[in-house]
């Protein structure tokens, strides 16, 4: 989790890939295949830069 300038909570595909690795059994995933799972849960996220998604309003 990180935040945006405007103090809204952001999230990035390199965030998700370390926490996919800190798992007891690693779960590798290549990062376009994070981006796409990542997009294709608009609307309820919003991609606000390339990239970094936050909870849709």
């Amino acid at each position: 989790m990180d935040f945006a300038a405007d103090g809204s909570e952001v999230f990035d595909v390199w965030r998700l890939r370390g926490d996919g690795l800190s798992l007891s059994g690693p779960l590798v995933v290549a990062d376009q295949d994070l981006r796409s799972a990542v997009r294709s849960l608009q609307p309820l996220l919003t991609e606000v830069w390339p990239v970094r998604f936050s909870v849709a309003n």
